[in-house]
């Protein structure tokens, strides 16, 4: 049993070696420019109240959460049922990516919401997760006072 995890060892880092720096940099970099791709998408959706546009980088089972681990609803159409009414009500809504940082196939923005009621201008960050060529899960921080 030893020699066959010392075999599996082998073939994997033998793999691994295998692989050039640019080849592993581009594999990150692939990964890490189609996760912008997928949150640049439901940003523009967002902005212009394009509900279609919106959700369409969101897997059908999407989990959304408030950070860490409070479940907020589950699915494509909990997603829509959440945003399709306030695209309605608040036309002048728009987030605004202040900073973002992008670690693999997760994206982290801090964004800046302005057209809100009364003037308020609010600020969210959220984190995506990207698995399977799609946003499956975002994680939003709760602001504590």
């Amino acid at each position: 049993m030893r020699m066959l995890y010392t075999l599996l060892i082998v073939l994997l880092f033998g793999e691994l070696a295998a692989q050039t720096k640019e080849e592993i940099l581009k594999d990150i970099s692939d990964r890490e420019k189609k996760a912008v791709e997928l949150v640049d998408l439901q940003l523009k959706g967002y902005n212009q109240r394009d509900i279609e546009t919106f959700i369409t980088p969101y897997s059908e089972d999407v989990e959304v959460y408030t950070f860490p681990n409070d479940l907020k609803y589950k699915g494509k159409d909990k997603l829509r049922a959440s945003y399709e009414g306030s695209f309605k009500r608040l036309t002048e809504r728009k987030a605004k990516v202040i900073n973002r940082m992008v670690y693999g196939s997760q994206v982290i923005d801090h964004e800046e919401i302005t057209g809100l009621p009364n003037g308020i201008v609010a600020h969210a960050v959220a984190i995506y997760v990207i698995e399977g060529g799609k946003i499956s899960k975002v994680y939003f921080l709760r602001q504590l006072l």
